[in-house]
């Protein structure tokens, strides 16, 4: 599938506009454009801001086309192919390709009919399903690498005990049009599956404390179930897999006071580590959209008409009024294509390999994260393949063979190594878990949440539990006690090229409302860079100028020190100096998290530690604010400077210091 802008790339001229923002690539991309779906994982998370005009450029010695912003544009390679089929289909497409270009709607997709017959088929299709199969089977016999991790998370999580159920389970064999939820604790060692999908904004079944005992009682018809849910049922009856977890489910979500969940919570990390797999939805925006998508294995081909019915879709571009869309300066319509050749687009293999993992709507969910770092196995169905990744094997349906799967980790799962306590490692190799959780949590601040205010700490709580499990650390609202201070520099990720100006105010809504100590980074519901390195490595081979003395939180949940906090504060003693203290010249760099005082004072700077290592050292400290009625000091950002521009007394820790309560 293609979108209208990309089809007329290939009808010519050589060189043009393309999609006039990012916003019109991710509709078209949403739609199915397999160049768009490209574009958008090419320069996802890549400092380019709407603005810069997105083009085509045709390479007149070499098969391909730049498509982009041009100095950092994607090559679409092609290739020609023998046969295609249904030249009428194509010649229709190409009047809907003229239609779209007049109405201007630049991102809908189309079908160019060449492919060959067999093509198409389905995600939850016999083909996908023998893929599905054969995978969890290799993974059993076979990887020596999983059993070795998965014993270890099932130790960490539950050390007195290899065999456990979650609280309740849904029993997918008995296939008679109603759901079957039972009670786990009168299951041994039961195995299931665990279903990651996103909420999205519309109603759906959930498990309540008024219709409880009617889903025990196996009461509740499965066409009350979205379709998402019943589909996954269909899929564990056909992988073997007789149990099926699903939170909304599973976990009572109204009625009970947040009982039920409060226990959950402390189990979501035991449910996803004691799985036999996780099954992710990774395209469906709520439960009411399908797990399976029909889909194409091979990219899509298209041909250059060898008649003049292509010069109605130049006629469009001509009379669609919009400005980007020009005949070329000499008026001619160069094409690149030999007329009447059909082409098919090259595969895209690192997108491929990657795109039904990292860059999916379900990734950029804030409890995925900790659902594929702990699940031992997982089957991803994204729109165009269903993809497997474990602890020892990450690959495609219709991908790579054994001997090259290790080439393409999407990601890595929590391992073993992650969760030791080896303080006999020399040198870099002690702080390799310390930058994995930096990562972790840098990673993890990408993500949204449906409901922040409850979930930003108990989301990650499982990652977090299992890597403690070994070091046993204080483990306050999302730090570890062993990290401070360099744990408290974190900052928000700069929106613009240059952090200097990065210092426009933004609005409340940006912060997780609760008990959150602004000292936290799960305080904000932005992307956030954690504490930073240096050029001899992380911040704790600096010197320290500030003296902790007290540092703790008030849990919501007394039983669970992963969870969400009710307020939290460090007592600590530094020297609190004002802006011209550090602000001299253009090296000075602040990253401003968007609370301000009411009076828009200067924020006192409390430096908080520098790098005393380095051949050109910085200083890294804390923007604060006075918070009149109590006194106590929370946090408005964070700054960075060169050493040779602060005093050397203030390095040297010898200006007086101030007694402050930071919360």
């Amino acid at each position: 599938m293609l979108c209208t802008i990309c089809l007329s790339m290939f009808l010519g001229p050589e060189e043009g506009e393309h999609h006039k923002d990012f916003k019109a690539i991710e509709e078209a991309s949403e739609n199915g454009c397999y160049i768009c779906q490209y574009l958008l994982y090419h320069y996802r998370g890549k400092d380019i801001q709407d603005g810069f005009p997105l083009q085509y450029l045709w390479h007149r010695d070499q098969p391909k086309i730049l498509v982009g912003v041009l100095w950092s544009a994607v090559d679409i390679y092609f290739e020609p192919v023998e046969e295609c089929h249904d030249i009428e289909g194509y010649r229709q497409c190409l009047g809907k390709v003229k239609a779209d270009l007049e109405e201007g709607n630049f991102s809908s997709v189309h079908d160019t009919k060449l492919r060959p017959p067999g093509e198409l088929s389905n995600t939850g299709g016999e083909e996908a399903l023998d893929f599905s199969r054969e995978r969890i089977q290799a993974c059993r016999t076979t990887h020596g690498e999983c059993r070795t991790a998965a014993i270890a998370l099932s130790k960490a999580e539950r050390p007195d005990s290899t065999s456990w159920s979650p609280r309740r389970l849904i029993d997918c064999a008995i296939d008679d049009g109603m759901m079957h939820l039972v009670h786990g604790a009168k299951l041994e060692n039961p195995e299931y599956a665990a279903l990651s999908y996103c909420w999205g904004k519309d109603k759906f079944f959930m498990l309540r404390s008024d219709n409880e005992a009617d889903a025990l009682d196996s009461k509740i018809p499965l066409h009350e179930l979205p379709l998402l849910f019943r589909q996954s049922m269909a899929l564990c009856r056909n992988l073997g897999i007789q149990y099926l977890w699903i939170d909304s489910v599973c976990i009572i979500q109204s009625g009970d006071n947040q009982r039920d969940w409060l226990l959950h919570a402390r189990e979501m990390s035991t449910i996803y580590t004691f799985c036999t797999i996780s099954i992710s939805a990774e395209y469906g925006r709520s439960p009411h959209d399908s797990l399976f998508f029909d889909r194409f294995l091979q990219p899509p081909i298209i041909m250059p008409p060898s008649d003049d019915s292509w010069a109605a879709v130049r006629d469009a571009w001509e009379n669609s009024g919009d400005e980007r869309y020009k005949i070329n300066n000499n008026g001619k319509m160069n094409d690149p294509f030999i007329l009447g050749q059909p082409y098919r687009l090259a595969p895209m293999a690192d997108y491929l390999e990657r795109c039904t993992v990292l860059h999916t709507p379900l990734a950029t969910r804030g409890w995925v994260m900790q659902e594929r770092l702990l699940a031992p196995r997982t089957l991803h169905f994204a729109q165009h393949r269903v993809s497997w990744s474990c602890y020892s094997h990450n690959v495609n349906e219709g991908g790579p063979t054994e001997l090259e799967e290790h080439e393409y980790r999407w990601f890595e799962r929590l391992q073993p190594s992650m969760m030791e306590q080896n303080p006999k490692l020399p040198g870099w190799a002690k702080y390799e878990p310390l930058e994995w959780w930096m990562n972790v949590v840098a990673n993890y601040s990408h993500r949204q949440l449906s409901f922040p205010e409850k979930d930003k700490l108990v989301a990650i709580a499982g990652i977090a539990r299992v890597w403690n499990h070994e070091r046993q650390f204080d483990y306050l609202a999302g730090i570890f006690r062993p990290h401070l201070p360099w744990a408290l520099l974190w900052h928000r990720e700069p929106k613009t090229r240059d952090p200097m100006h990065d210092k426009q105010p933004v609005g409340q809504e940006i912060f997780t409302p609760g008990g959150v100590p602004t000292w936290s980074w799960a305080t904000c519901k932005f992307p956030v860079k954690s504490y930073p390195y240096t050029n001899t490595g992380f911040l704790v081979n600096g010197t320290v100028l500030v003296d902790i003395h007290c540092a703790e939180v008030e849990l919501a949940d007394k039983e669970n020190p992963y969870g969400q906090v009710k307020s939290g504060k460090i007592e600590l003693e530094g020297y609190l100096g004002r802006e011209e203290d550090f602000k001299k010249g253009w090296t000075y760099c602040v990253h401003y998290d968007g609370r301000f005082a009411e009076d828009n004072k200067s924020p006192w700077h409390l430096p908080v530690t520098w790098d005393h290592l380095s051949k050109h050292p910085d200083l890294f400290g804390l923007l604060l604010q006075k918070d009149k009625g109590s006194g106590f000091f929370y946090r408005v950002g964070y700054f960075k400077v060169p050493t040779k521009l602060v005093s050397r007394d203030i390095l040297r820790g010898k200006l007086p210091k101030s007694f402050i309560t930071y919360i």
